[in-house]
């Protein structure tokens, strides 16, 4: 195993290219594709800045190797790598880059599992569902904050209300991950979703 040192610093190496926006890094994987990333990317954390002054202020400190945009997500819309303090966001969701608002909500609740695991609250397998309505309430409250329609907020809401802690077991979080890695894989290689591969 890696230290985090060294995660860190293989980590900042593969990112292909990165700018800085109100002292937040913001990278991505891939050659060709930061100018349009990083105008999303920087509006959504303006949008953040607008809408919850504090916690932009906070994103830095919260987010220190700060966010690395990916091009497709795997069956979620970011991620939170506590051994790198960074956000991994994924912009683009079936073919279509997300949307400034969508990123934003995505940057907060990933900041705030940043913020929990500051006061040592982690992700222990038993308590994920837990953390993650605790995130989704933070989304929901920051949606009211932006002004964000009520379909939206009610949509996070109810995914909430909706979580099973079964569904955030480490056997099921890998088996989702992997079952998302094969329809990618079969994407790229031009397969039907129900051929064998």
């Amino acid at each position: 195993m890696l230290s985090a040192v060294a995660q860190r610093l293989i980590y900042s190496r593969l990112m292909v290219d990165y700018r800085e926006h109100r002292a937040l890094r913001i990278g991505t994987m891939r050659h060709g594709e930061i100018d349009e990333v990083f105008e999303r990317v920087t509006a959504a954390i303006d949008l953040i800045h607008r809408a919850h002054p504090w916690l932009g202020r906070r994103l830095p400190a919260l987010l220190p190797e700060g966010v690395i945009a990916k091009e497709y997500a795997f069956p979620y819309a970011g991620e939170y790598h506590s051994s790198r303090s960074v956000c991994v966001l994924y912009v683009q969701a079936f073919g279509e880059m997300r949307s400034v608002e969508d990123l934003a909500l995505t940057i907060v609740h990933e900041a705030t599992h940043a913020r929990l695991e500051a006061r040592g609250i982690g992700y222990p397998e038993g308590q994920r569902a837990k953390v993650e309505r605790i995130c989704l309430r933070r989304e929901a409250a920051f949606a009211r904050r932006a002004g964000l329609s009520q379909d939206v907020i009610r949509s996070i809401e109810d995914h909430a209300e909706g979580l099973n802690e079964a569904d955030f077991s480490t056997a099921h979080l890998c088996e989702t991950r992997l079952a998302a890695l094969r329809a990618r894989l079969k994407e790229t290689l031009g397969m039907r979703s129900d051929e064998p591969g």
